[in-house]
């Protein structure tokens, strides 16, 4: 086998200041397609994006058996997520370090070498990345209207 592919999203609401995240990984051995609402608030869609990957990297390293691979490939639709990322040693940013580590434990428990790859959103474009970007994107928009709805029964409560 040579490759686990991560594809994520994240969904920010500014006005509400929550967000939510899908993600859908793939490899010859298995799928893994999750979204959810995020725990901590994210401070911008940058830090959502960032998060999302997080917590992807974060279910793969909770598999008990992870097959060695030559490449980890991370798509994502958000370049100023790639920036960070690739800059994490000189940003400073905590979320930025505990994403890039992340990366790194992975990519040692895969015996890898791992790839940040910006995919075009909705671009329409019939390919495998492009489709997984779609759901994901979906899925994260879905997960949003949960997280504003929660906040809204947060601030009245039921009588």
């Amino acid at each position: 086998m040579t490759c686990i592919t991560i594809n994520t999203d994240a969904s920010y609401h500014i006005e509400k200041k929550v967000g939510s995240y899908a993600f859908y990984i793939v490899c010859d051995l298995f799928k893994i397609r999750k979204g959810g609402m995020f725990k901590n608030h994210p401070a911008n869609s940058t830090e959502a994006e960032m998060m999302s990957i997080a917590n992807a990297i974060a279910t793969l390293l909770a598999q008990k058996e992870l097959p060695k691979v030559k490449w980890l490939v991370i798509n994502t639709d958000s370049i100023p997520a790639i920036t960070r990322i690739k800059r994490a040693a000189r940003t400073g940013n905590d979320l930025d370090k505990q994403v890039d580590l992340l990366r790194r434990k992975l990519n040692s428990r895969l015996g890898s070498k791992s790839k940040i790859r910006h995919v075009k959103a909705h671009s329409n474009i019939d390919d495998a990345r492009s489709k997984a970007n779609e759901w994901c994107d979906a899925e994260a928009k879905k997960w949003m209207r949960e997280a504003v709805k929660a906040t809204l029964n947060s601030h009245h409560p039921k009588q």
